[in-house]
């Protein structure tokens, strides 16, 4: 194309424009791409060839849908929002590691519709963004996670529950409410410091026994735990519930004064079945009074309403 045929475009360019063209068309960090419907370019910058890696002859000799994917997936889109007088589109893209704001736009001049897409270099501040974005993440997982034991403690298990109220697909959601017994006094006799090595202690026994998608494991408070076990079979359900009291009673936690031995939990179970209407607070509360009916009975057990509350007992 002759440097005549170039500053023509450059004037019809101006012209399309109506707030200060020369502010987009001399300045070297944006990209410009003058075309027809059809994709024959009218103009282009240097800025514009170098993004796509291509010399500004190679262009002329092209069409805009031959280098610029992004246009040419979304070009009849595009042309439906000029027909509803939508004459701009703005979104970020991104070609050949960097990151572009895309901006395409459409006017009738002489009832000729032409074409203009500008790319503004935003890859600074995107990935500025995506620091900060992982940051958030970063801080949103260290919210979900208790600092002591680093399990994952109330917040985690209330935005869970949300989960499964939203989600209809479980077919049955078992959860064990575990608190330790006698655990108050624990910290009287012992002092505070063994108690917070007895929770971490603990906490790393129970951990053994969670994993990320159907045995969840949260630490709701000082002495309380609790799993939410998801589509877990009755008899799987009480192997799981023994061998959690079995792995306990094996870490031998003592008390210092030698009454009652070592440090020993209570378990409640509660179960719901798909169908059912899951009501997480009545849920809770029968949790909590199942474990008053464990406690009342001198913990060290593990208590079911669902098999005619029978309690099992782990001996010392």
């Amino acid at each position: 194309m002759e440097n005549t045929d170039i500053d023509k475009n450059i004037v019809a360019l101006k012209s399309y424009y109506d707030e200060n063209p020369s502010a987009i068309l001399e300045n070297p960090h944006i990209g410009v791409c003058l075309f027809f419907p059809n994709g024959r370019i009218i103009y282009a910058n240097e800025k514009i060839a170098s993004i796509y890696q291509i010399t500004l002859q190679r262009m002329y000799e092209k069409r805009i849908h031959d280098f610029c994917h992004y246009t040419a997936h979304h070009y009849t889109e595009f042309l439906t929002q000029l027909e509803l007088e939508q004459h701009v589109k703005t979104q970020e893209m991104y070609a050949n590691g960097a990151y572009y704001l895309y901006k395409i736009q459409g006017k009738y001049k002489n009832q000729q519709l032409i074409l203009i897409v500008t790319l503004v270099d935003i890859t600074p501040y995107k990935r500025i963004e995506l620091v900060l974005e992982k940051n958030n993440r970063q801080l949103q997982q260290i919210r979900l996670l208790d600092r002591m034991t680093g399990l994952n403690n109330y917040t985690a298990f209330e935005r869970k529950i949300q989960d499964i109220y939203q989600d209809k697909s479980q077919e049955s959601i078992s959860m064990i409410l575990l608190n330790i017994d006698n655990f108050k006094r624990f910290n009287l006799e012992n002092g505070f410091e063994s108690g917070d090595a007895a929770i971490k202690k603990m906490s790393a026994c129970l951990d053994r026994f969670s994993d990320s998608v159907e045995q969840l494991l949260f630490h709701l408070g000082r002495d309380e735990f609790i799993f939410i076990l998801l589509n877990m079979q009755d008899w799987n359900l009480y192997t799981f519930v023994e061998r959690l009291k079995v792995e306990i009673h094996n870490i031998n936690i003592y008390f210092s004064s030698g009454i009652d031995n070592r440090l020993t939990v209570s378990l409640a179970i509660e179960k719901y079945q798909s169908g059912a209407h899951f009501d997480i607070d009545f849920f809770l509360v029968r949790l909590q009074n199942l474990m008053q009916q464990a406690k009342q009975q001198g913990g060290n057990c593990w208590i079911d309403r669902y098999i005619d509350l029978q309690y099992k007992k782990t001996d010392d």
